[in-house]
């Protein structure tokens, strides 16, 4: 008799949406995977003008950003990114997303959450995010400050 997997689900909390959507996984599905389908979807707003950086959370962690600016992605995995499946506290969790006006008001988010410490930044995996925002020393110095 052949086994079948189970139906994997996920909850979503879409930009713009009132109720959660539930995105159904196989077992390689990963949260980029979703992100991405979302992107395609038109679910998040690009204002003309406007170059917002989004956040992907689960279960309060923050987990995947897109820069829409350059399209790219960013996760915290040193490893590449797991399947959600293979997670299983993931599953019982709720994906929302946050986003930021543009790369330096993140940059900024991150550079005072880990206190301007780039150890700690590298240790947490947002090192190579945060670099790639080129933040100038001045700015920096400006955020130290405050």
């Amino acid at each position: 008799m052949a086994q079948t997997s189970p139906v994997l689900s996920l909850r979503v909390k879409v930009p713009g949406e009132d109720s959660p959507r539930t995105f159904s996984l196989d077992q390689d599905t990963r949260f980029s995977d979703i992100f991405r389908t979302l992107i395609e979807e038109g679910c998040f707003s690009l204002p003309s003008g406007e170059k917002p950086v989004w956040v992907l959370f689960c279960g309060g962690q923050d987990l995947v950003t897109w820069d829409s600016s350059r399209n790219i992605f960013f996760d915290r995995f040193p490893f590449g990114e797991p399947a959600i499946a293979g997670v299983p506290s993931w599953m019982a969790q709720e994906v929302q997303f946050t986003s930021y006006p543009d790369g330096l008001a993140r940059a900024e988010f991150l550079y005072r959450t880990f206190r301007g410490s780039r150890f700690f930044m590298g240790h947490e995996g947002f090192l190579p995010e945060y670099k790639s925002y080129h933040v100038p020393a001045s700015l920096e110095s400006r955020w130290a400050e405050h």
